[in-house]
């Protein structure tokens, strides 16, 4: 439930007073002096989408302008600098910033049919499960745009992943335009078809406040299906008799096999073994010839896609006769980086169909994922140390060849539309 990875951190950060600066402006000056000069060294293309001058330019005029700024301000100015890039797994981590800021506590959701308050808390129950039509008078989409000044937009669909946190946190607000306050007023639609004006602003959630109308309220769905029964595995594979589907979980790009390929016994030693599962799937599928087999990876983060490129050359190295009757890969715009290279792998093999909705990242992706830290700030910057072009794909976007949209209707009823579509095939 990726989806809603960010729900279960909603009431995490203490709200605070207003925070004082602890950096001077040397301080700052050199901490911005080492961003702009390690990311230009160390990320193997960082000006493909802007131009070093412009770069430059910008990491300049926050030079020329820190006055007036508090930290956090400064922190979200360079994030939406680098941001400029394009490349979602190049990022700063702010984290240590925002703790020390006010929090409106409310999470909210992506679907196809808009944004809707997956989590809150009692003192603002009657927007929990609504969809929002308008925040501060602007449309739910506008202010998507507006907060997406702090993401990289790879595609169309990047801001739909990794926006959403940014509403819960004012000062940001306040710095793309959404509000002048600490507090927002939402147009809603109930669950009843009527909408509602509700404003919402940060509470004190500390551990010496007042507790009444501060339980938290996490949307769960009803008689979930597969999809929403989200495995800690790291891969996994379940039968469905009634349906002769062979489901399959590939939720994460790492394996014991990839950390012994580079020396890391004891970061093997706590991974599952790609081979031994891949081993047990082609087992089931020996004995069940007329499986539809349905590879999900809705929930994949990426990593490195050598086992997910293996899988792709063992399925395709089948004789006809022993492939499956039928084959599906599953994307969503939760499926980044390595995983977007192994779907398309997967669903290049002569008879499979790639379902479900587009990806977050572009086909062609950068990965093997590094850090350095800020000298003064601490922040800890993540960057993208490699790029991996995929052949003939110049796209943004990888496409499924059936878009089968998932609702928030969906969710709320555990219903998954992708298997549903599998099982009647």
């Amino acid at each position: 439930m990726k989806r809603f990875s960010v729900i279960c951190l909603f009431l995490s950060f203490a709200i605070g007073g207003q925070a004082q600066n602890m950096l001077s402006a040397a301080q700052w000056r050199a901490d911005i002096d080492t961003l702009e000069q390690r990311l230009s060294i160390l990320h193997p293309n960082f000006f493909s989408n802007f131009s070093a001058s412009d770069f430059a330019g910008r990491m300049k005029d926050l030079k020329d302008h820190l006055a007036g700024k508090s930290d956090i301000q400064i922190a979200l100015e360079l994030q939406s600098i680098v941001a400029q890039a394009g490349d979602a797994q190049t990022h700063l981590d702010v984290t240590p910033f925002l703790m020390k800021e006010k929090v409106i506590p409310f999470a909210l959701s992506a679907w196809s049919d808009g944004l809707y308050v997956s989590a809150t808390v009692k003192r603002f129950e009657e927007i929990h499960g609504a969809r929002i039509l308008s925040i501060n008078k602007l449309s739910a989409a506008d202010a998507l745009v507006k907060v997406g000044r702090f993401v990289a937009q790879e595609n169309a669909y990047t801001n739909q992943r990794d926006a959403l946190n940014w509403f819960r946190f004012p000062v940001a607000l306040r710095m793309v335009g959404v509000t002048t306050n600490d507090t927002l007023t939402l147009l809603v639609e109930k669950k009843d078809g009527k909408t509602a004006s509700v404003k919402v602003y940060p509470l004190e959630m500390g551990p010496s406040a007042n507790r009444e109308g501060l339980e938290p309220l996490i949307m769960q769905p009803i008689n979930p299906d597969l999809r929403w029964q989200v495995s800690s595995g790291f891969f996994t594979q379940t039968w469905l008799p009634a349906d002769s589907v062979l489901y399959v979980q590939y939720n994460h790009c790492v394996s014991r096999e990839m950390r012994l390929a580079v020396g890391d016994a004891e970061g093997a030693a706590s991974l599952p073994s790609f081979q031994e599962f891949s081993d047990s799937l082609f087992a089931v599928l020996a004995q069940k010839p007329y499986a539809k087999v349905l590879i999900d990876l809705r929930f994949n983060p990426g990593g490195t896609p050598s086992d997910g490129i293996k899988l792709a050359e063992r399925f395709a190295a089948l004789p006809k006769e022993k492939r499956p009757a039928q084959m599906f890969v599953a994307t969503n715009f939760f499926t980044q980086g390595a995983a977007t290279e192994v779907a398309a792998r997967l669903s290049a093999i002569n008879g499979a169909t790639l379902i479900g909705e587009p990806s977050g990242t572009r086909p062609s992706h950068y990965d093997m994922v590094w850090q350095f830290s800020l000298p003064w700030s601490h922040i800890t910057v993540q960057f993208a140390s490699q790029y991996r072009p995929i052949p003939n794909n110049t796209s943004t976007v990888l496409a499924p060849k059936v878009l089968i949209p998932v609702n928030f209707e969906h969710f709320r009823n555990g219903r998954d539309p992708v298997l549903d579509f599998v099982r009647k095939q």
